[in-house]
């Protein structure tokens, strides 16, 4: 287990679990639909049972599994691969989106999803789910542009 890892990773992991629950918190304070942006990003609240654009949707115990595994071997990366901090950030990003979405299809059985992007045709989704794709992108960019590798 690399210690400057965790230097990152935890405090990357705790204010970012803090971010999407607040905003969490707030939508379903909120619970209506609404413009956030004019043109550019509206507050649409919809409930998704399955993954990533729906997929699952009818078997949801099975994206369920899904993200739990991917966590556990997130987390193995990063408790023990050798990554840089700069790469041990970035997971520790796709980690607390993916372990906040886990957590709420444990608790509802289902993900929030409310930012609607207006500019495109593209499915809702929440801050947890960025989370997870910008870690990821990032986490994939320092692998390939990266003196020590991730």
């Amino acid at each position: 287990m690399k210690k400057k890892n965790l230097r990152v990773s935890i405090p990357v992991f705790v204010i970012l679990s803090a971010l999407i629950a607040l905003s969490r918190h707030l939508v379903s304070l909120y619970g209506g639909d609404g413009v956030l942006i004019r043109g550019l990003v509206s507050l649409r609240v919809s409930r998704n049972a399955g993954a990533a654009f729906g997929l699952l949707s009818n078997v949801p115990a099975v994206a369920l599994i899904l993200g739990m595994i991917a966590l556990a071997a997130l987390t193995g990366y990063v408790l023990f691969g050798r990554l840089s901090a700069f790469g041990a950030g970035c997971l520790a990003a796709a980690l607390a989106g993916g372990a906040a979405n886990v957590y709420e299809r444990l608790a509802c059985g289902w993900v929030t999803d409310w930012i609607c992007l207006d500019f495109i045709r593209f499915p809702a989704f929440n801050l947890a789910d960025v989370c997870v794709t910008l870690g990821l992108i990032l986490f994939c960019v320092s692998c390939i542009f990266g003196k020590e590798g991730a």
